[in-house]
Order: C-alpha cells, then sequence, then structure tokens
C-alpha cells in the first residue's frame, strides 16, 4: 500500500481515497512567481511531482487532476519590470514562456493545468468578500487584511506558535502601520497610480500572494477540500500555513488539504543559491551543459524530502548512472532469447524488480528503489556474461525499464542499440583490466575503435560504449 509524508500530521499515510474515473486524485503544487529565470531548486520539486504523479498513473492507474499555479503578479514582478523598463506583463509572459520551455526540456509533462493568478480575480475577490463578512478579514485605506489570530489551528502544520510568529506575508513592512497585528497579511494590496491594479469593492489593487491559491484550487476543483498539495519545504511558513487559514475560514471545512508533501532544500556545493554568492544556475544552464536525463537521474537519486547537494561530481555520476540502465536496457534488447522456462537465476532477477516498486510504496523512496535497480542491473549483467534469457524474463525486464522511464526520464530510448558483440569484447577487456593485462586491454580498445564504436571508463567497474560520429 503506497503510503507518503504527510507534513501536516507528521505521519506516513495512505492516499486519502481510492479514486474512480469520475473522481480524480486532486493535486496542487504551487508555481513559480515569474520574476526571473527558473532555478535548479525548481526543477527537483517540479521534477519530484512529475514523476510521483506519472507513477500514480502509470503504475497504479490512478487519475489524477494537477494543477499548477502561475503568480504572475507580485511586488517581485513589479519591481523587476520597472528595472527593465517594461510593462509588468512583457516580463511576466517573457518568464513564464521560459519556465515552461524548460519544463518541456526536462520531459516535466504531467501537469494538466497551468492557472495565472491574474485569470482568477473575480474568484479571489469574492473570496475576500467571505472572509471580510465573517470578520476574519478587514480593510484599511483601501487594502485588506486577514487577523491571524481569528484562526486559531494557525502555524499547526509549521509547527509555530501565533507568539513566535516569523512575518506573516512577503512584504511585511509596506503595510505594518495599518494592520491590527502584525502577523495579519495582505490578501488585497491597494496599488499606486503606476502599478497593475483590479477594481474592487475595496478600492483599486491587486490580490495578496496566498489567497491566489485558495482561489484558483476553489474554483477548478470546485470544492474548498482536496486531496493533495504540494510545494517545496520553504512554502511551508508561511504560504501554506496561510493557505490553511484563508480556506477553511472561509468555507468552514476541515481539513483544507488531506496530504501535504514538501520538497527538501537544494544547495549549490555546499552553500544556499543565491546571486550575491555567484553560484545561482538556472534551468536553461544546467541543461545546456547536461542532457535531461543526467539531470533528472540526479533528482531521482535522493529522496525528495532530503535535503541535497548541486555539485558536477554529482551530476557526472548521475550521467554514469543513466548510462548504466541505458546499457543494460539495450543489452537485454539485443541479447540472444530462449523460449525456454525462466530458471530459478531468472526469477531471481524478476524480485529486484518487486523490491524497487514496495521501496516507491514507502514514501516514493528512490534511494532505496534505485538500490534494487542497481543490483537488478548488476545480476542481469553477470547473467548474461554466462547464458541466455528466456524471452519471457526479457520482456518482463524490458518493460520495468520502460515503464520507469516513462516515470523518470532516465535514459534515451531511441539511441543505436549496441551490437552485442561489442558488449561482449567490452566486457572481456573489463576482465583483463582487472587481471591488469593492460596489453591484451588495449588491443581490445582499438578493436572496438575499428568497428566505429567508442568505449569510455567511468570508474573501475562501469564503463560506457558510444557509436562514433567521425
Amino acid at each position: 500500500m503506497l503510503k507518503i509524508y504527510n507534513t501536516l500530521t507528521k505521519t506516513k499515510q495512505g492516499l486519502p481515497h481510492i479514486p474512480t474515473r469520475k473522481t480524480p486524485l486532486r493535486l496542487f503544487v504551487c508555481g513559480p512567481t515569474v520574476y526571473d529565470e527558473a532555478h535548479i531548486g525548481h526543477a527537483r520539486t517540479y521534477a519530484f511531482f512529475d514523476s510521483f504523479v506519472k507513477y500514480l498513473r502509470i503504475h497504479y492507474n490512478y487519475p489524477v487532476y494537477y494543477v499548477q499555479n502561475i503568480t504572475d503578479i507580485d511586488d517581485k514582478i513589479i519591481n523587476r519590470a520597472k528595472e527593465k523598463n517594461i510593462p509588468t506583463t512583457e516580463l511576466s509572459q517573457m518568464y513564464e514562456h521560459r519556465y515552461k520551455e524548460s519544463m518541456a526540456r526536462l520531459s516535466i509533462d504531467s501537469v494538466d493545468a497551468y492557472a495565472n493568478a491574474t485569470a482568477f480575480i473575480p474568484a479571489i475577490i469574492e473570496q475576500i468578500q467571505i472572509l471580510i463578512q465573517k470578520k476574519y478579514a478587514y480593510e484599511k485605506n483601501g487594502s485588506v487584511y486577514y487577523r491571524v489570530h481569528t484562526f486559531k489551528p494557525y502555524g499547526t502544520l509549521s509547527g509555530q506558535s501565533t507568539t513566535h510568529l516569523q512575518g506573516a506575508e512577503r512584504d511585511a513592512n509596506t503595510h505594518r502601520g495599518e494592520k491590527e497585528d502584525p502577523n495579519d497579511f495582505v490578501v488585497w494590496k491597494a496599488s499606486k497610480d503606476d502599478e497593475p491594479q483590479w477594481d474592487s469593492p475595496f478600492g483599486k489593487g491587486r490580490p495578496g500572494w496566498h489567497i491566489e491559491d485558495t482561489a484558483i484550487a476553489y474554483s477548478l476543483f470546485k470544492s474548498p477540500q482536496y486531496e493533495l498539495h504540494g510545494g517545496a519545504q520553504d512554502l511551508i511558513f508561511p504560504h501554506h500555513e496561510a493557505e490553511i487559514a484563508l480556506m477553511e475560514s472561509a468555507y468552514d471545512k476541515t481539513p483544507f488539504v488531506h496530504r501535504w508533501m514538501h520538497t527538501g532544500f537544494l544547495n549549490v556545493n555546499g552553500e544556499k543559491m543565491s546571486k550575491s554568492l555567484g553560484n545561482f544556475i538556472t534551468i536553461h544552464d544546467v541543461l545546456d551543459a547536461h542532457s535531461p536525463h543526467t539531470v533528472r537521474t540526479f533528482f531521482a537519486l535522493r529522496h525528495y524530502r532530503s535535503p541535497m547537494d548541486y555539485t558536477e561530481q554529482a551530476l557526472r555520476d548521475a550521467r554514469a548512472t543513466s548510462a548504466r540502465i541505458q546499457e543494460l536496457y539495450e543489452r537485454v534488447q539485443k541479447t540472444e532469447k530462449t523460449e525456454q522456462t525462466a530458471s530459478p537465476q531468472e526469477h531471481s532477477l524478476i524480485q529486484h524488480i518487486q523490491l524497487f516498486w514496495d521501496a516507491l510504496e514507502d514514501d516514493f523512496n528512490t534511494p532505496k528503489s534505485f538500490s534494487e535497480l542497481f543490483t537488478l542491473i548488476t545480476h542481469t549483467n553477470t547473467f548474461l556474461d554466462r547464458n541466455h534469457l528466456s524471452e519471457a524474463t526479457a520482456r518482463q525486464i524490458l518493460s520495468f525499464f520502460q515503464e520507469i522511464n516513462n516515470i523518470f526520464t532516465l535514459f534515451s530510448e531511441s539511441h543505436d542499440i549496441i551490437p552485442q558483440e561489442i558488449h561482449d569484447m567490452a566486457r572481456k577487456r573489463q576482465e583483463h583490466k582487472r587481471k591488469k593485462e593492460w596489453e591484451q586491454a588495449d588491443t581490445i580498445r582499438n578493436a572496438i575503435h575499428d568497428t566505429g564504436y567508442d568505449i569510455a571508463d567511468i570508474d573501475d567497474n562501469e564503463f560506457k560504449i558510444k557509436k562514433r560520429t567521425d
């Protein structure tokens, strides 16, 4: 049974219900604020949720309705547009296009609906009016604020008490003098004359950050409650904490979300990524240097809730891992197969496939599942060095590799299949190397080169064969 870690309860729990074709599992993931290039931290979060959704759809056959918002109005967007001396809509549309382009390059394509905040202004205003009517929100000088003290569970998700909150909104300094309480946060912000603005019963202005997502979710899911909400850990407070307060206050339904999922932080060479440190790496930057398969493999090798460190060595290791997976896939495709019943040794290979899926059922434990994958690769290569696979076992292995590739985007299935005799020569060379028979190993390397292929050593035990293009 699949269990996931729920940030709200701090426990692993099963999915909230078994969906049917008429009642898909609803997932909302906080998307980017489109004022700058998306970076590799974004890539990590969205690659995880892409794989998780594909896992539900492909392996479990669960229908999932996956929504991701696009924050296309925000102080950061306004300030950046002023710096560039261009309209805010031009800036946000430019970076939204770049974001979606980078998602396509990474084969992140499981999102059903991208929802721009500016397309939901009427829904946002309607939700604010409900909050004002119920005394959860109040107007002041054209802005509207949410009264945090009126929502007793505030802080439960993040584990904070209302007496120790650390700034509930992005622009806390802007309206501090207007708020009844320093912890209150803005849901409608009065606009200056030269800023984007919409008409409302409270005056011309624009929505606050937190209420964008609750209004979008309520509009698209047709309910104040749904199954899954996700994002990066830095959104737990204040953003997701505020979302809970807004939705549960407005509609008197609890819990707002049944399961909360959050991805861990990504650092660069052991430091937090920032432009001031010169280590800000965009998705386009990393994809200009590494294949999408390398990047997706890099993300999959760490548990989604764990912190991870981006280094060039880690990317090289991921590239070697991707090559190792692809090599076995191609070898099984090409190897001679028999019609005989699978042997007991072959059954032991297949056991690792089930152990792979078992690990994913435990809070999507990819480090453990990939450990089983590597064991399968090692044992299958050893078996193929001495035996032929049965047709049935080969089909199971190939089907498994295709399924995990559809979920994680680990390797390219379109590459030329390396002939089996080249694989055999390469492994014979490895045997000579282990015995320190360097002359014989070099002879085989040259022979492989003469047949139109090159062999590159990854480490003492692994290698990559590539078809030459010269």
